[in-house]
């Protein structure tokens, strides 16, 4: 009975039963086993979707290392055997690892490869797939433009071959891209439309998720009652199916919510749930993201020390496994909670860390709250041109990205703003923030050891 084909698929059916319920161990050891019999019985199909299966339960872990190794192997099988549905499908698990790496370039050049082979075999659903993954390097990279034209080829593709479900994911990723570009009145209405879709094929994980973004939307424009409505419906949902992971995600959603409220007790609470789901679910990425979110309401307090030491968990975990962009929000938290403690020096490199991290990933946003940091640190230090020209650098490159300050922001930038301006002349404060202002590419191409050492304090 162990040795049969039957058992094989038995141990595989099962493995993918207890990934899809949040059963890791169990996952692992039915699809482990399932791997092993079929090498035994010479089944190198079996044996590479075993493979591929293990990659993806290691990617929900972000075990990257081992997921690579997994789809790499299953790669290997699928040349061998000349299955190029399985190598497309192999190089888009490649290109999630290279993603979640923060490796953007790596996993472009995947999706491209998947993409050429899908249609050179004619697989639109896989094109579909592709043009979809290529769209989010594109958005995660701040070309928004690109991702929009990607999303929309995957979109009507779908439409095409009549995949809802495919219809639905597109539309809320071009809703993504719309929210980042703070268009959020188009951001909502692909949401909407997706949520239709999602409630018309009873897929209650994408109605949480629609439900999630339209809470971010909500979020981004300051109406905190209302995301915290849409949240906690997406919370409800959640429950109901038994997705902990999506639930965890959406709490540590309404922790920002909270924070951004002043609610810091609150959101201690729904930052300690998240990271408990995350901890026992083995999300080491999402573990990071808690833990800086617990940083940023202790840093709230001005309880330096307990944030300096969520902080350093974070990008402790975020450094093993290699997520570069939790590792620059971590150094981000550091270098404001040190800047608050007078270490200048150490607060100042941590936070030049951060940017260069950013401008490698292409993060643009983020880039932006990290010039701010860094001019509020110089203002603190009383080197106000400085701080004025990359204040204005940041301003110039959020107008560029079109993300504006987010509401919660505001008090403590119109503080430092105050501060320059009392400290400059008009002339001068005007000097130094239209010399960045004159490039709005500025604060994008700026690296850390060329032009940005004579600008960071």
């Amino acid at each position: 009975m162990g040795s049969t084909p039957a058992y094989a698929r038995a141990m595989h059916a099962l493995g993918m039963l207890a990934r899809n319920q949040g059963n890791t161990k169990l996952a692992r050891t039915s699809l482990e086993q399932a791997r092993q019999v079929y090498s035994q019985l010479g089944d190198r199909s079996g044996e590479a979707s075993s493979f591929s299966n293990l990659g993806s339960l290691a990617r929900d872990q972000s075990d990257y290392e081992d997921a690579h190794v997994c789809y790499e192997k299953a790669l290997e099988i699928h040349r061998e055997i000349g299955n190029k549905n399985g190598e497309s499908a192999d190089l888009i698990g490649l290109g999630l690892v290279a993603m979640e790496q923060g490796d953007f370039i790596a996993a472009h050049a995947y999706y491209e490869r998947s993409l050429e082979i899908s249609h050179e075999i004619g697989n639109r659903h896989g094109e579909a797939i592709a043009l979809n993954n290529l769209g989010t390097v594109a958005k995660e990279q701040g070309d928004n433009g690109t991702a929009r034209s990607y999303y929309g080829q995957s979109l009507e593709i779908c439409r095409e071959l009549g995949i809802m479900l495919g219809e639905a994911l597109n539309l809320g990723n071009l809703g993504d891209v719309a929210r980042e570009q703070s268009e959020y009145t188009t951001a909502r209405d692909y949401y909407e439309q997706a949520l239709l879709i999602n409630r018309e094929i009873g897929n209650r994980e994408g109605e949480a998720s629609n439900l999630n973004t339209m809470g971010l939307v909500a979020l981004s424009q300051g109406d905190y009652a209302l995301a915290h409505s849409y949240f906690d419906r997406a919370l409800a949902i959640t429950r109901e199916i038994g997705n902990q992971a999506w639930g965890a995600i959406i709490l540590n959603n309404l922790g920002e919510v909270a924070l951004a409220r002043s609610d810091s007790a609150s959101a201690r609470s729904y930052y300690e749930q998240a990271l408990a789901i995350h901890h026992e679910l083995g999300n080491r990425s999402w573990e990071a993201m808690d833990l800086n979110g617990l940083g940023h309401v202790a840093l709230h307090q001005s309880e330096y020390t307990m944030a300096r030491s969520h902080y350093e968990r974070a990008l402790a975990i975020a450094r093993e496994i290699g997520d570069r962009s939790k590792q620059a929000e971590s150094l981000w938290g550091l270098g404001r909670t040190m800047g608050y403690q007078k270490e200048s020096r150490q607060a100042g490199s941590c936070l030049k860390q951060a940017l260069h991290i950013q401008q490698k990933l292409g993060q643009k946003k983020e880039a932006a709250t990290s010039l701010e940091a860094l001019a509020e640190l110089c203002a603190r230090q009383g080197q106000a041109v400085r701080a004025a020209r990359l204040l204005g650098m940041a301003h110039a490159l959020r107008m560029h990205i079109h993300a504006p300050l987010p509401p919660n922001a505001q008090a403590a930038y119109e503080c430092v703003l105050t501060t320059l301006r009392s400290a400059l002349s008009e002339d001068s404060f005007n000097f130094a923030w239209e010399r960045a202002g004159d490039d709005p590419g500025a604060g994008h191409r700026l690296r850390p050891g060329s032009a940005g050492r004579n600008l960071i304090c």
